[in-house]
């Protein structure tokens, strides 16, 4: 039997509230061939202390002071063994305990991205999103991070770049696509995650902006038109969800109640 080896990456920094439910998450897995790193940015909230409670579960460790987000998942990815890499940071959880085992029977060969659907978490409630199965990177990012594993040879190659605050999962993604690699859609519900409080939903201006950097099309006009409509249509839809119940918002392809 098939039996890779998974790591699970947890990034934090000062958040006590809410590590705990992420750790468990990822101990609890039934799948036996699994490492769990930790990289904390120096907390001071108490978030060591919830970890210190799990430390026995946990292959490795580190706590200290670091350059942003990515330079603190870039110290997991150097620090893992396994074949396959998950960012799973705190706040968000694997949807069932047997998520990696479910995956591993769909892994192919050839793959170097495995990505699966992740319900998404908003104040209204509960809606789970499924993505393509056609592969298309070329918009942004179509599929949810922590809902993904990425090949540990590519990850280590292609690590991921700080210059960009918001999008180097993006880039790490993207430059795959580029050189065509595979990437595999698995029918798993792999994630929780907290959409409404995610970075990314909170500072939409600045995802696209980045992402038309790493397509090298930020420069031309064409771009900066669309780049201009679409942030006028975020700031309406951000001034409509103070009037309009978020149910109705966040009605969109693929996406179904739970």
């Amino acid at each position: 039997m098939n039996t890779p080896k998974f790591t699970v990456i947890t990034v934090c920094y000062n958040v006590a509230d809410s590590i705990e439910e992420t750790i468990l998450s990822v101990i609890n897995q039934t799948y036996s061939n699994l490492e769990y790193i930790i990289i904390d940015g120096a907390s001071t909230d108490g978030t060591i202390d919830v970890i210190n409670k799990y430390r026995d579960r946990i292959t490795y460790f580190l706590s200290e002071p670091d350059k942003g987000i990515y330079d603190a998942m870039n110290k997991g990815v150097k620090a893992s063994t396994g074949d396959w890499i998950n960012f799973m940071n705190a706040g968000d959880t694997f949807y069932s305990k047997s998520v990696i085992a479910d995956i591993v029977p769909y892994i192919e060969v050839e793959s170097k991205i495995l990505y699966g659907d992740t319900v998404f978490l908003y104040s209204m409630g509960k809606k789970v999103y499924r993505p393509s199965s056609s592969v298309d990177m070329g918009n942004g990012m179509f599929f949810n991070h922590q809902s993904s594993f990425a090949d540990a040879v590519c990850m280590k190659k292609y690590l991921f770049d700080g210059s960009y605050k918001l999008s180097a999962d993006y880039k790490f993604h993207y430059t795959l696509y580029k050189r065509g690699m595979k990437f595999q859609y698995v029918p798993v519900i792999i994630a929780n995650y907290d959409a409404q409080n995610g970075a990314s939903s909170r500072q939409y201006p600045l995802l696209l902006k980045e992402y038309g950097q790493i397509r090298g099309e930020s420069d031309s006009l064409k771009w900066q038109v669309l780049y201009m409509c679409n942030v006028f249509f975020f700031y309406v839809k951000s001034f409509m969800k103070i009037f309009v119940p978020t149910r109705i918002l966040m009605k969109k392809n693929r996406i179904e109640n739970i």
